[in-house]
């Protein structure tokens, strides 16, 4: 690997180079491996995107000499990307219908926009998907993420689609899956593959944030972090902590989150709350408060010091581990996967380290359950609600509601209006009920993938509702 300086290039020069294998002090040079330069020296073209993009930039690998290695084979497959946006759009910071878009940056390299490959919506499944050729060794490991492409209208502050503080070279996502690191695809030897799901799910949510992860209500979030280990050397090698001259902060280094909620989205201003120790224990606390909407997840680092010796930060890179992962809890998943969220949270206390910080496992945001009356307070009319999740695979959650003693049937039917599945057929007395289906029909076998249409009839009421069956 090696480094050009982005300053000591201007934009159209091509560079040229090649790697060399430092051996015994001797040196084996690549040879002849581009036929489109007469010295046979790769290149690449230091565009003017290159130019305005912030941060590095990293070029597609190559084999040496372009050789693979020996007893690898390469295999041909088409991958399947898929992702939600549904919290993203929640918290109003995407919205497809002003020309917002979602790419797939990384698994072909990470110049933007070069490298970016392209999704399209797809309005029955609800979700983001892009078909991808792949040549590649299998057992492979492919470093992806997902990007926002806002469109130009979202920056400008005379348009009715401006957001504030967005910077259009931010969409990064930080999946909490992954610590906010890079997504991680193991490429494998069939002609048709995918990326695993988040949370079990057969598509992904850009930020790992699944469609109920957010919350519109404000909460309080109390940080606790043990900062003992920042004072002895053994763990941080580096500048001591002093609890008699240092200031300790939560700094929220995520871009997105920063948008919603109106911070900087790293350095100083990211510095959203001060962390004190009272009784000197050693574990400093703090409260920041929420305003909603937001979302579960929150990826953070650790700030300590003064304005005369400066600030030092823990975590860093691109893996897991280059921030805390912490999560709010609801208070209550209901079986059709909304969800209730506290006003007041105290997240467990964590211990300061220098890198590969701690990332708590999400709380579950799904109830699988049987047929039930949840008990409660009697419905005052029928419903029947949409299934979730939808799409779904293997199985998916229905919750209804009965006002009254009555015959409830609730049946499932294809496109071509056949009977598929009968779920309920029976009297009930009033209450809230909830069912599964797990895409099977009344005989037993799965259903292929497909829409579905979810029918309750209880006396006189009727309603209808559309499902996504994907295998």
């Amino acid at each position: 690997m090696a480094y050009i300086p982005k300053d000591s290039l201007t934009a159209g020069t091509v560079q040229k180079y090649k790697f060399f294998v430092e051996n015994n002090g001797g040196i084996d040079w690549e040879g002849s491996v581009n036929p489109n330069d007469p010295d046979g020296n790769r290149t690449f073209v230091y565009s003017e995107n290159l130019v305005m993009t912030a941060g590095d930039t990293t070029l597609k690998w190559v084999y040496f000499n372009n050789q693979v290695p020996t007893g690898k084979t390469l295999v041909n497959a088409d991958v399947t990307f898929r992702v939600s946006t549904e919290a993203l759009e929640a918290l109003g910071l995407f919205d497809r219908g002003v020309g917002d878009e979602i790419k797939v940056i990384g698994a072909k390299g990470w110049d933007r926009p070069n490298d970016f490959i392209d999704m399209n919506f797809n309005p029955i499944l609800q979700e983001w998907t892009a078909v991808e050729p792949f040549t590649n060794i299998p057992g492979t490991n492919i470093p992806y993420k997902y990007f926002v492409v806002w469109d130009s209208s979202r920056v400008d502050p005379n348009s009715p689609n401006f957001i504030p503080m967005l910077n259009l070279d931010n969409g990064w996502e930080e999946p909490s899956v992954e610590g906010g690191g890079n997504r991680i695809f193991t490429y494998g030897d069939q002609a048709q593959q995918s990326p695993p799901g988040d949370f079990g799910f057969e598509r992904q949510f850009f930020n790992s944030v699944p469609a109920n992860g957010w919350f519109a209500n404000d909460i309080a979030v109390t940080f606790n972090i043990d900062m003992a280990p920042a004072m002895d050397p053994a763990t941080n090698p580096e500048t001591l902590f002093n609890p008699a001259t240092d200031s300790v902060f939560v700094q929220m280094d995520n871009s997105l989150l920063a948008v919603a909620q109106g911070f900087e989205a790293a350095g100083e201003g990211a510095r959203v709350v001060k962390l004190t120790d009272p009784d000197g224990d050693m574990v400093y606390s703090g409260t920041w408060n929420i305003t909603g909407p937001g979302w579960y997840q929150l990826g953070y680092i650790i700030a300590y010091g003064n304005t005369n010796t400066g600030f030092i930060t823990n975590g860093g890179g691109f893996d897991r581990g280059r921030r805390y992962y912490q999560f709010i809890h609801p208070t209550n998943v209901a079986d059709d996967g909304s969800t209730t969220w506290p006003s007041e949270f105290n997240l467990p206390m964590l211990t300061w380290k220098r890198n590969n910080l701690d990332v708590e496992q999400p709380p579950d945001l799904t109830k699988p359950t049987s047929v039930t009356n949840n008990g409660g307070d009697v419905p005052v009319t029928f419903a029947l609600a949409q299934n979730y999740p939808n799409p779904f695979n293997p199985e998916t959650t229905i919750q209804y509601k009965v006002a009254q003693t009555a015959k409830v049937q609730i049946k499932v039917y294809n496109l071509a209006g056949q009977l598929v599945k009968t779920l309920v057929d029976k009297k009930q007395s009033a209450g809230t009920y909830t069912v599964k289906w797990n895409g099977d029909n009344n005989n037993g076998r799965l259903v292929s993938t497909g829409i579905y249409f979810l029918k309750m009839k209880a006396g006189d009421f009727r309603q209808v509702r559309k499902m996504a069956l994907v295998r």
